[in-house]
């Protein structure tokens, strides 16, 4: 019986331990998150304290699972003669590997967090191809190192004491052994034997993480009020992460399965006026009776939400150029990744939930083949490694015909994995441009994107910003290194002939965002400037999206053009509703409201326009269904269009 309790003991142990480092982490990303001025909404002390009762449920499930095999091992070693101090030293090895592995998505979930406004998911996989580029981010930005450092001292503290532990308690079972020999005694079976059913008994309703027969504990569990971040708090990243992980199929063709296929791209293709040939759909576009053959430069800014224009000291060039615009600053992003900013501002393409565009080289129509068969020449700047994300092959492959990169820039301009500062990338491009435009005359698509507002955050020593929090000194570099390039292309005789397209790759998370789906990780400007037309700005009320990008651009044009996207054009079509994704949910939103499907059986309509934080899907079913039926079936479509295509 004491070797069993010594065993029991020495499982607790390390349980308690495994506890407050969790609890620890959570105490991290809670002061951190709300340490900026803005703050979250606001919350009550006993919020706080169920959102850490939740997280020490979910805490205790993930080390209920990683101490079910030690508990067994204990049990079993009780029952027989010797033995107990070898299942010691095998579980110290057992839980110092799961802990560590646990304890870093612990670490990891904070920066996650703050970037992302969510924990750390199975979207981290879509980056395990690209090491290098994802450590020089860790590496060049400081805030990621302090939390490296972290973990390893919170490792090197959680291995030094279970060892110390597993000393101790392999101490107290070798003074057992001793006083066996030298007095015997009845041993109580029975007693173990309950004992031991009492343990497994407790270890399994930790492993469920509740009492309810019904379901064991969810991701939902951890959804208690209006307050987006406490929501989220509870939830122990190691669940997150192993659940999405579980539930994100390996098999491409089961990877988005929302809708019927058959159905959704009937819906879709009488929704956008598609018509569908097989597994393929167009519209043919004749051209307009006056066809105007300009320049078209597409330009994604780095992690650009509408609400930095509200920083007018700091993005003042941004706020003048879009008062001379047509600015559409409801305008949502595809989903919340880079990649997804570039299919769909290019190709139309909305988000396909956690799928990855790039992964296979697909041809796709666009902005890039169509201005290419009507005569333009088609470029694209990055200031990085263009083999980032499959990003290069994948453009060359879609009427890209230039790409510059990292490769084509002095290495003494290189500041980080990140590249070139946006600066150094749009005075170049400017180059080519021009370099490129008097070589034939030919008019020109050029994409470019920016990086710089994004961490690693470095701002180039040559550039004096306002006092202030580093984000908000490199949002006013980005500012003005844009300013640089206008002030430059203005230069050029190519300008006056140029259509200017400038809209977020995706937005941002904000500290005080009210959703646990992030709208201000979607809410991005989009803005269309034409020199020499600034007597026809306006700003644009109604909803737009990426996908409107490549058939409002054509439509200017007036050129021919067949039309594959998921998108309108926007001067002669306003939109009603738009769809995005954000890895593991899909949404929607109108004028007003806002509609979560966050993919485990929980839904949210919300009224943003009133900035509510306030559920009301009761009160709304029926809006609720429409907007959950026109975006799962526009992603399905998308999916099943993208599966559809021939490999090159």
């Amino acid at each position: 019986m004491r070797k069993l309790l010594h065993g029991l003991g020495y499982v607790a142990g390390i349980y308690a331990l495994g506890i407050i480092i969790f609890t620890l982490f959570r105490l991290i990303l809670f002061f951190v998150y709300s340490a900026p001025a803005d703050g979250m909404v606001a919350y009550t002390a006993g919020q706080v304290a169920h959102a850490f009762w939740l997280g020490f449920r979910f805490d205790t499930v993930i080390s209920c699972y990683i101490l079910a095999l030690p508990l067994l091992a204990v049990i079993v070693a009780s029952f027989c003669r010797g033995g107990g101090r070898a299942v010691l030293r095998g579980t110290r090895v057992w839980v110092s590997v799961l802990y560590s592995v646990a304890f870093l998505l612990a670490a990891a979930n904070i920066p996650y967090f703050l970037q992302f406004g969510k924990p750390i998911n199975s979207s981290i996989w879509n980056w395990m191809n690209e090491p290098s580029f994802v450590l020089g981010m860790i590496v060049g930005e400081p805030t990621f190192l302090v939390y490296l450092l972290l973990l390893l001292v919170v490792l090197a503290a959680f291995i030094i004491a279970v060892h110390f532990w597993t000393k101790v308690m392999a101490g107290r079972l070798r003074a057992d052994e001793a006083a066996r020999r030298m007095k015997a005694g009845k041993t109580r079976w029975a007693a173990m034997a309950v004992l031991s059913l009492v343990a497994a008994l407790v270890c399994f309703i930790g492993i469920r993480g509740r009492l309810a027969i019904k379901a064991p504990i969810k991701v939902g569990t951890a959804y208690f009020c209006n307050n987006a971040f406490l929501n989220q708090l509870g939830l122990n990243p190691v669940f997150v992460f192993l659940k999405t992980t579980m539930e994100m199929s390996r098999d491409s063709r089961d990877a988005v399965a929302i809708a019927d296929p058959v159905e959704a791209l009937a819906y879709s293709a009488k929704y956008f006026d598609r018509t569908l040939h097989g597994k393929m759909w167009f519209t043919p576009v004749d051209s307009a009776e006056v066809v105007q053959r300009k320049n078209v430069v597409l330009i994604l800014l780095e992690s650009c939400n509408v609400q930095l224009l509200e920083w007018r000291d700091r993005t003042p060039f941004l706020n003048e150029l879009a008062a001379k615009s047509v600015f559409f600053p409801r305008a949502f992003s595809a989903g919340i990744h880079t990649m997804n900013g570039i299919m769909a501002s290019m190709f139309g393409f909305p988000a396909e939930l956690e799928a990855h565009p790039f992964r296979n080289i697909r041809r796709y129509t666009g902005l890039p083949s169509e201005l290419r068969r009507n005569g333009y020449r088609t470029i694209y700047f990055t200031t990085h490694d263009d083999q980032f994300d499959n990003i290069g092959g994948f453009m060359l492959n879609s009427d890209i015909e230039l790409i510059y990169a990292q490769k084509d820039y002095p290495m003494s301009e290189v500041r980080s994995n990140l590249g070139v500062p946006d600066d150094y990338m749009f005075r170049y491009s400017v180059g080519k441009m021009s370099e490129h435009w008097e070589e034939d005359g030919k008019p020109f698509f050029a994409m470019l994107l920016t990086a710089s507002n994004h961490q690693p955050y470095i701002v180039p020593e040559y550039f004096h910003p306002k006092d202030g929090t580093v984000k908000e000194q490199i949002v006013e570099y980005s500012d003005w290194a844009l300013s640089q390039f206008f002030a430059e292309a203005e230069q050029q005789p190519w300008y006056d002939n140029t259509i200017f397209v400038l809209v977020g790759d995706h937005g941002a998370w904000r500290f005080n965002n009210l959703y646990d789906v992030s709208l201000t990780h979607h809410q991005v400007p989009l803005i269309f400037y034409e020199p020499g037309l600034e007597h026809q700005a306006r700003v644009v009320p109604t909803v737009a999206a990426q996908t409107d990008i490549m058939p409002t651009v054509m439509g200017r044009l007036g050129l021919p053009y067949r039309d594959e996207s998921f998108g309108f054009d926007l001067y002669k079509h306003p939109r009603e509703m738009v769809c995005f994704s954000s890895d593991d949910s899909y949404s929607c939103v109108d004028s007003t409201h806002f509609y979560v499907n966050r993919m485990d059986g929980r839904t949210s309509l919300y009224n943003y326009a009133a900035e509510s934080p306030v559920d009301s899907i009761d009160f709304y079913r029926d809006k609720a269904a429409r907007m959950d039926e026109f975006a799962r079936n526009v992603i399905q479509a998308a999916y099943e269009l993208t599966m559809g295509k021939e490999l090159f």
